[in-house]
C-alpha cells in the first residue's frame, strides 16, 4: 500500500530474506509463488542473496518477492531472461501498454 502513495521503507534485511525463501518454497491453491518461479533463478541486486537454478529474473528483493506475487510495479523492476517466462506464467502482456 506504501508504494502507490511514494512513500520510502527500506525492509529489514532479514524480512526481506524471508520472503525471498517463502516465495521460492511455498504455495497456496489461491496463490503459488513456488510454482510461478520454478524453473527460475532470482537474484536479489540489493543483498547476497539468489536462489533456485534456470534463466536468471534479476532485481532488489522487494521487486523479485513482488513480480513473484503478479504485482506490476515489481514486474516493471526485474529484468533478465526469465522476466518473460514469468509474464507469461502470470498472463501478463510483455508489450508496452500503447496510451
Amino acid at each position: 500500500m506504501r508504494r502507490p502513495t511514494g512513500k520510502a521503507r527500506q525492509i529489514p534485511e532479514v524480512r526481506l530474506r524471508r520472503a525471498l525463501e517463502l516465495v521460492r518454497t511455498e504455495g497456496t491453491p489461491m496463490f503459488n509463488p513456488k510454482k510461478t518461479v520454478a524453473g527460475l533463478k532470482l537474484i536479489a541486486t540489493d543483498l547476497d542473496w539468489s536462489g533456485g537454478e534456470g534463466a536468471v529474473v534479476e532485481g532488489t528483493g522487494e521487486a523479485i518477492v513482488l513480480a513473484a506475487a503478479g504485482r506490476k510495479a515489481g514486474l516493471a523492476e526485474v529484468s533478465g531472461e526469465g522476466v518473460a517466462v514469468l509474464k507469461q506464467r502470470l498472463g501478463v502482456s510483455s508489450d508496452p501498454v500503447s496510451p
